[in-house]
């Protein structure tokens, strides 16, 4: 349930599929943050938000991620998350302040690519620390 999320300080809407190379390519690296983020006792949670055609495609790509997905069923939903985030492309990681609903980055692929766990929590203030360096980032 979305209320669960609230108990994060972060919260990740990962959109990606299965049959997509640049996205198979950086879901091992997502991952490997993931768990890095989280054995340091911070809270970030990422939700899988798929374009996937087929559910066996979604459940194997599902698979191989450590974190929660909107379910291949709720294609509403994942309009609606495109639809309001303005998704043009895949894969794309968005971050949210799960506290207050803020959108924090929409650049989190690039941001965890260049930075690893340096750019959590991913607010103003830390995206500010790492601004020397992002200038070939964003």
């Amino acid at each position: 349930p979305v209320a669960d999320l609230k108990e994060n300080d972060v919260v990740g809407l990962y959109f990606s599929a299965h049959w997509c190379p640049p996205c198979r390519h950086f879901t091992p690296k997502l991952a490997k943050h993931y768990k890095k983020i989280n054995e340091e006792d911070k809270k970030l949670e990422i939700v899988f938000v798929s374009s996937d055609l087929e559910e066996e495609a979604f459940n194997q790509y599902l698979s191989d991620m450590p974190w929660k997905a909107v379910q291949f069923k709720d294609a509403k939903v994942k309009g609606k998350l495109s639809l309001k985030f303005q998704i043009a492309g895949i894969p794309t990681l968005i971050f949210i302040n799960a506290k207050t609903n803020e959108l924090l980055t929409m650049q989190g692929k690039p941001l965890v690519e260049a930075f690893g766990v340096r750019a959590f929590p991913y607010s103003r203030e830390q995206l500010e620390s790492l601004r020397g360096c992002m200038c070939t980032v964003l």
